[in-house]
């Protein structure tokens, strides 16, 4: 039989100053688009539209060479998924972050429109095979969550007021579950059933104050925070601010409260990862292994899919 991942077809691109130019074509470009913090990647289903990606996001040379803008298909597509899914290349290697961020594309209208999202079963085998290779050779080695890092953190602290309801939100909210929980968002009449977390106007002022740990996990500018610090911050004592700092945005770092930012997170795990580093080649190793394992048993099972599963 075919190979079921040839139908799995992507051009991924890390988001540098170099590739930037060509990023902000993929408005026009065909297929699905999936864009992280730290990347972009482009699913689609043909040759024709593998043209049409190469005429608007021309391959360029870069360095260091896993960030090269570059295509995958089939066998080669399905190693990079795995490695980028179990988290090998993220900032804060091992994390689990960007494998909630997949499955929650997967299951968009944008992602519908590739032939590989819309086969049940070659998403779940992927998801499995993400799942496995976790267990086996990234379980025990650190933390790989933020969540999990925040929690640790804020052990003491009764209650979380968190700004913003997006992924990384909603990643962490689990880690908080022995703590009273309020969200603070734009259109709070948006999540009416949201079963019972507790959602809040962040510009009503009448609203209720914000609790002593405050978690911004979303892009709002400095100086809006700030103003709303003053006037409903008055119990904070730790701001943890997820949001990824540029020339635009200045600290929330104040004399009145703890601040923790992404790149103080990005410490505090550096020493875990350390260990993480060192197996990195094995653990890609075997993910290289994994993948030409299910290759050969793909083509020698004359029940198809079925006979794998």
């Amino acid at each position: 039989m075919p190979n079921t991942f040839e139908n799995l077809r992507l051009y991924h691109a890390a988001k540098t100053s170099e590739t930037n130019l060509h990023l902000k074509a993929s408005d026009v470009s065909p297929g699905a688009v999936w864009e992280t913090c730290l990347r972009k990647i482009h699913f689609y289903n043909s040759a024709e539209e593998k043209k049409l990606l190469e005429a608007i996001l021309p391959e360029m040379p870069s360095s260091p060479p896993e960030k090269s803008p570059r295509f995958y298909e089939g066998d080669m597509a399905l190693e990079f998924l795995l490695s980028l899914l179990c988290g090998l290349d993220s900032k804060v290697v091992g994390e689990t972050e960007i494998f909630g961020q997949f499955k929650l594309f997967a299951q968009s209208p944008e992602a519908q429109k590739i032939s590989f999202f819309r086969d049940s079963r070659a998403v779940q085998f992927l998801y499995q095979e993400v799942k496995a290779i976790r267990d086996i050779h990234l379980k025990g080695l650190g933390v790989h969550s933020y969540g999990s890092l925040i929690r640790k953190m804020s052990k003491d602290l009764p209650s979380v007021s968190i700004i913003g309801y997006g992924h990384l939100a909603q990643e962490v909210i689990p880690w908080f579950k022995n703590k009273r929980i309020d969200i603070h968002v734009r259109n709070p009449e948006r999540y009416t059933n949201e079963g019972t977390l507790r959602f809040h106007d962040l510009y009503d002022s009448t609203q209720t104050s914000l609790a002593e740990l405050v978690v911004v996990a979303a892009p709002i500018s400095s100086e809006e925070l700030k103003l709303l610090f003053a006037s409903r911050g008055q119990k904070i004592s730790q701001i943890i601010d997820c949001r990824s700092l540029d020339s635009k945005q200045t600290s929330l770092v104040s004399d009145k409260y703890n601040v923790v930012e992404l790149k103080d997170l990005f410490d505090l795990l550096k020493g875990q990862q350390q260990k993480i580093q060192e197996a990195l080649p094995r653990i890609r190793n075997e993910i290289s292994k994994c993948v030409k394992a299910y290759s050969l048993r793909s083509h020698h099972r004359p029940m198809g899919w079925d006979d794998l599963c």
